[in-house]
């Protein structure tokens, strides 16, 4: 028997996470301490029933929130879904079978809060991080690869540029590559290699640098790197790497999500402080960005609160909060007074590929208000422009459209769009390393 009961007693949790793993792991002992043999049938069968709901909660609110856990790159998240996710039930049943009888925090364990002795416990007693390392070989090809090697061959097929149909139409021959994916991947792409602005759906990219590029990451040695666990002290096989690479958009995504936790977890539903921002935000992202599906009907189930309201509080506030952080938060949105310019600001007043004037809103008759578009929308509402914001009222009738509908305009087409810019903004003028 372990001393987690006196240690829970006495331990003081720094946060709302820490409150609900210390009540979950004490209704566990509190279960644990219950005299089966003073039972009778009936009490015996409910006590059954509360186990099997207690480990519910402790897989659901503790093993899967812990903050540290080793989890792989995103590569090898999305190639190794499914053995990943099989890892994680196995390593999660096992956390439940054996927490209240070998976890003692208060014996060589390192870290000096909960979430970070069970993170820790996690990846080295129940060898979380060596079971992700044996799961993966250097020697499988990343689907980022495989699809590096189908834009090449479209794009050397078609001289003349290729459509995104045409790219899909080979990703589907490709059943272990989702399109959604693949997608993002092409146009997270395009800035880097294109050789001419795109035409609608059409476009066009440098086969030759396109190939070095190929040939660069095929050669490069394949690096399994985990993320680090808290005051671990777990040596790891690799070496750190000497240089940083330029984020990609997934890396710049999570390290926001990270950054800005404590903001969006106060986004929350009214009377349901569990359904929060960061919750939604990190299964939205991880079912978009490295392909991992998210069984939505199972944590309504849990959070107690219907499909549709989980969807609209996603749409409506959460991903609009998040957008905007990425906007408001990014260097590129300040002014520099070296250069004496703010980047943001002056790419959407010159707008040089029309992506924001063609970003306007359109009604279900297909009538076009080409006068509300992204572009226009910024000028008026963003702080780089206007110290204090036109409202929405007056903004809906200068327009001539309702306050909800040009308000969830700017929050799910705009504020996107202009996030995506600021992104490749980030890329483009900034030190990588300045973003880590």
């Amino acid at each position: 028997m372990t001393n987690l009961l006196p240690y829970l007693n006495d331990y003081q949790p720094r946060d709302r996470r820490e409150r609900i793993i210390v009540g979950v792991l004490c209704a566990g002992l509190g279960l644990q301490a219950i005299a089966v043999e003073t039972l009778s049938a009936q009490q015996v069968r409910r006590l059954g029933f509360q186990w099997k709901k207690w480990r519910s909660q402790l897989i659901a609110q503790v093993f899967y929130q812990l903050p540290a856990l080793s989890r792989p790159r995103r590569e090898v998240a999305a190639q190794y879904r499914e053995e990943y996710d099989s890892l994680c039930n196995e390593v999660a049943a096992e956390f439940a079978r054996r927490i209240l009888t070998e976890f003692d925090p208060a014996q060589g364990i390192l870290g000096k809060t909960l979430t970070a002795k069970l993170s820790i416990w996690v990846n080295s007693q129940l060898r979380l991080k060596w079971r992700l390392l044996e799961l993966v070989t250097p020697q499988k090809k990343t689907k980022e690869l495989r699809i590096l090697e189908i834009i090449v061959e479209v794009a050397r097929r078609s001289p003349d540029g290729f459509t995104k149909s045409e790219f899909l139409g080979e990703i589907t021959r490709q059943r272990s590559i989702n399109p959604q994916f693949a997608t993002e991947f092409l146009l997270e792409l395009l800035p880097k290699f294109w050789s001419a602005a795109p035409e609608g759906d059409r476009y066009f990219l440098d086969v030759d640098r396109l190939q070095n590029y190929l040939d660069q990451q095929g050669n490069q040695a394949y690096e399994i790197a985990l993320d680090p666990a808290i005051a671990t002290q777990i040596p790891d096989f690799t070496h750190a790497p000497t240089h940083r690479p330029t984020p990609t958009l997934s890396q710049k995504i999570t390290q926001l999500l990270a950054t800005y936790r404590d903001n969006l977890e106060h986004i929350c539903l009214k009377n349901n402080p569990h359904c929060h921002c960061v919750l939604l935000l990190e299964n939205y992202f991880q079912e978009q960005l490295y392909d991992v599906e998210i069984n939505e009907e199972q944590i309504v189930r849990l959070l107690g609160i219907k499909r549709a309201t989980y969807q609209s509080h996603l749409e409506r506030r959460c991903l609009p909060a998040f957008w905007e952080l990425a906007i408001n938060s990014s260097p590129v949105s300040q002014f520099d007074p070296t250069s004496q310019k703010n980047l943001l600001k002056e790419y959407i007043i010159s707008d040089p590929k029309l992506l924001l004037q063609k970003c306007y809103y359109t009604n279900k008759n297909y009538r076009d208000y080409l006068d509300c578009n992204c572009q226009n929308l910024a000028q008026q509402i963003l702080k780089i422009f206007v110290p204090k914001p036109s409202k929405w009222k007056n903004l809906a009738l200068f327009y001539d459209l309702t306050v909800d509908t040009l308000a969830r305009f700017w929050k799910m087409k705009c504020l996107f769009l202009l996030s995506l810019i600021v992104f490749e903004l980030e890329t483009e003028y900034t030190d990588p390393l300045k973003l880590d």
